[in-house]
């Protein structure tokens, strides 16, 4: 609570004011009169504030402690992330690999007229011309296409 005087010595307090001022009676300089239901009320209004206060406080605990845990949480998922972050790479990196295996001995010829007929055997033959010109002539096509026009 922050004062130096507890709930107690509060309520203790407030009831010997209340008790020296019934036995005063009369006699006192100060007018009896409605001072005991008042302290009656200040000590119900300061109960009613402690009980307040210590509802705070058990809401607090129970905020903190649910505060901890979704902290916990969140970090749980901040390396669950990274975790996934990386796999996520090293598969992209294994991919690219794969994928560049497999493009490694593509070749790509641009402007290659289409023959008469358009066959596959005078395209074989004309990439069999291009790579025996370049001083690949034991180098033979495994598999080709055509980018565009499908065949006919």
């Amino acid at each position: 609570m922050g004062s130096q005087y507890t709930k107690e010595d509060l309520a203790a307090f407030i009831l010997d004011i209340s008790k020296s001022s019934e036995a005063a009676g009369s006699d006192s300089a100060v007018p009896a009169v409605g001072i005991t239901e008042r302290l009656d009320k200040i000590h119900k209004e300061i109960k009613d504030g402690f009980a307040e206060v210590d509802t705070l406080e058990t809401s607090l605990k129970e905020f903190k402690i649910h505060s901890k845990k979704l902290t916990k949480e969140n970090q749980g998922l901040k390396r669950a992330v990274n975790s996934l972050r990386y796999i996520v790479k090293s598969q992209q990196r294994y991919l690219e690999q794969v994928d560049a295996k497999h493009r490694e001995k593509n070749i790509v010829l641009k402007g290659l007229s289409e023959g008469q007929w358009n066959s596959k055997t005078e395209d074989k033959d004309k990439v069999a011309d291009i790579l025996s010109s370049i001083g690949h002539a034991s180098a033979t096509a495994i598999s080709m296409r055509r980018l565009g026009k499908p065949w006919r």
